[in-house]
């Protein structure tokens, strides 16, 4: 292990991480850490992170702005070991970390448990007799589960394989199972279908969650040689190489039963890179690190799954020397990448960027790509149980200091905007916000709350000043409410009987009012002739307000119940009293629906006859009778 000289350095533009007030939106940041090892980059809850330097077992804590909470070294000596990613988020909150550790004269892995606190939660080696073991990758599936990828080679040689071992989040033994494939380095995902899609050389496989191998496939790319865990994307997989001794970068894809869904091997001209690591986004896309061979700064390619390139964006100063080896997106869509200032003493660093990759150092770039040809076959590969054991092993650790100087760094301005001054009209309220895609670490507005929004209804003059998440900056505005109000007219009716009321007026005028009758009419009085709801719209400025008014008719309507149509001159006939002027219709049903009498004139008398002029019998009968735009339904009853 190399020895860490555990310094603060606090000159010219380096400053310790604790100082207040020095966090930035986007950075790029030197952590001074000695270091030529692989670091990983993973999220924590609250929008924070870690970064594990596997060569010394440090991790540091950072929150959501870049600042360090915590810095550690882990007491356990780890032979920094392959290729894939060595850190994950459980889904817990914890973070898992592997290793692969010295056990007498061979070789195992260990998995350790933190908390975000940085405390160990649990630790467990994990080793074969007569084996060593090197760990290339680690990753979660959809079941909360840890998927660790190895190498098993015997000792003093033989048959090597590729174990995979699955472990729940105590670390208790799922199962493991030894897969016999022809390469030695490679890595693993956990795929969105609960499987894992594994590498080692030119060699795919597909493991369903119970460790049977679903599809293997080899790759026909001659003169060509990489190890990186392919990536996932909507309708398949991708899978990065480089033509032996070049920098030529090629990717192939695979759908999701292993077949070539292109017939060629793409590749990037214009970018030569020493290595081709691929991390999958939220959108569908993924994202390739170009680490030049040339030594200066990395280039970071956003392809969509066809590889069509979306962004391409280079990270780094002219004095900078930088190698990005990780990468992860957090929930605001942000990049937080991990690895390498190049120099004399080659240094951890790490970063979070903008969406577009932007971190006050980074300029766009375009990217040129190309084919060859591709071909691959399916390969069968051999599958045993193994028995791994599993020992529990208590790790201390141990704080370090550390210093940090930014590379690069960027403040982005969060303005507020809470609108243009505003009327409200009668009761209407307007709800206040920031009308910002940014979100704001402290919000106090001048009523007093301290909520991202607000809801208002009185006149006055509102501003809110909030604090930026990652900056010292306050942002401040104002805007002006007016309340305006259209006044119930002086003289008007809400009710009106016509019967108290020949042709009455409805009056709507109000000062400095226009208006809009239901009937068209544009004056602020209206004559009435018959019964009926009218409205108005009045507007004042920049307000409206509807008013009704119903109108009742004063017209008498009798319906009696009963009528006896036996021809001896009493209550012969069934007919109604009603003196108004409004359209009269009757409609009479027997009790099965079937209509027996109808007219339109008020006068009418019923003789007890149907439609058909046949005697209807005894019983009880039903009327619909419309008056205007009254309707009355009742019971009517037939007796001799």
């Amino acid at each position: 292990m190399v020895t860490i000289f555990r310094f603060l350095l606090v000159f010219g533009i380096c400053t310790l991480v604790h100082s207040s007030g020095l966090t930035q939106d986007y950075f790029i940041s030197n952590l001074n850490l000695p270091t030529i090892g692989t670091p990983s980059v993973t999220n924590t809850p609250n929008g924070g992170w870690m970064v594990y330097e596997p060569e010394n077992s440090t991790i540091f804590k950072f929150d959501r702005c870049g600042t360090v909470e915590w810095a550690k070294q882990l007491q356990a000596k780890n032979e920094d070991c392959c290729v894939g990613n060595a850190m994950i988020t459980l889904n817990n909150g914890n973070v898992a970390l592997l290793q692969r550790e010295a056990i007498g004269t061979s070789f195992g892995f260990r998995i350790i448990v933190l908390d975000v606190l940085g405390n160990v939660v649990w630790s467990k080696l994990y080793s074969r007799a007569g084996v060593d073991y090197y760990p290339y990758s680690m990753d979660i599936d959809i079941a909360g589960n840890l998927m660790a990828y190895v190498a098993e080679i015997p000792q003093g040689g033989g048959q090597g394989y590729r174990l995979v071992l699955k472990v729940n989040e105590s670390g208790s033994v799922i199962w493991s199972k030894n897969y016999q494939t022809p390469s030695i380095w490679g890595a693993s995902i956990s795929a969105s279908n609960g499987s894992s899609i594994c590498r080692t050389g030119h060699t795919i496989f597909k493991i369903n969650p119970n460790g049977s191998v679903d599809w293997a496939v080899s790759l026909q790319l001659p003169n060509t040689y990489d190890y990186y865990a392919p990536v996932e994307v909507a309708d398949g997989f991708i899978i990065s190489t480089k033509v032996s001794g070049t920098d030529e970068l090629l990717f192939v894809k695979l759908d999701k039963s292993g077949a070539l869904q292109w017939n060629e091997a793409r590749n990037i001209l214009n970018i030569s890179a020493t290595s081709n690591n691929l991390f999958g986004l939220p959108n569908g896309n993924f994202v390739t690190v170009l680490n030049p061979t040339n030594g200066t700064n990395p280039t970071l390619v956003e392809f969509d799954s066809d590889l069509q390139p979306q962004k391409t964006v280079r990270i780094g100063l002219t004095s900078s020397n930088l190698r990005i080896l990780d990468l992860i997106t957090n929930d605001a869509d942000e990049v937080l990448v991990a690895g390498i200032q190049n120099g004399v003493v080659p240094s951890l660093m790490h970063g979070k960027l903008s969406s577009n990759y932007g971190g006050g150092c980074s300029i766009n770039v375009s990217v040129n790509t190309g084919s060859l040809p591709v071909s691959s076959s399916v390969v069968n590969i051999p599958v045993q149980d193994v028995v791994v054991d599993e020992v529990t092993s208590t790790v201390t650790t141990n704080n370090i200091f550390y210093a940090t100087n930014f590379i690069c760094s960027q403040v982005v301005g969060k303005p507020i905007n809470l609108g243009p001054d505003t009327v409200l009209c009668n009761d209407d309220s307007l709800e206040l916000n920031t009308n910002s895609v940014v979100q704001y670490e402290t919000y106090l507005w001048s009523t007093g709350e301290t909520t991202p929004t607000i809801t208002v209804k009185d006149s006055g003059t509102y501003y809110l000043t909030a604090k930026g998440f990652c900056d010292t900056s306050t942002y401040t505005d104002t805007i002006n409410i007016t309340k305006s109000e259209v006044p119930t007219p002086v003289n008007w009716q809400e009710f009106i009987d016509l019967c108290e009321n020949e042709n009455p007026v409805l009056d709507a005028e109000v000062p400095n009012g226009s208006y809009l009758w239901d009937n068209g009419s544009t004056a602020p009085q209206l004559t009435i002739s018959q019964s009926g709801t009218y409205t108005v719209t009045i507007t004042v400025g920049r307000c409206a307000q509807e008013f009704e008014s119903v109108v009742s008719s004063c017209e008498n309507l009798a319906i009696p119940n009963v009528f006896t149509p036996n021809a001896d001159g009493i209550n012969d006939y069934f007919s109604v009293v009603y003196d108004g002027n409004e359209d009269f219709q009757i409609e009479i049903y027997n009790r099965w629906g079937v209509k027996q009498f109808t007219s339109s004139k008020a006068g009418f008398s019923w003789n007890g006859r149907t439609i058909s002029g046949q005697l209807a019998p005894v019983g009880v009968y039903y009327y619909i009778i419309t008056v205007g735009e009254e309707i009355h339904k009742g019971a009517l009853t037939l007796t001799k």
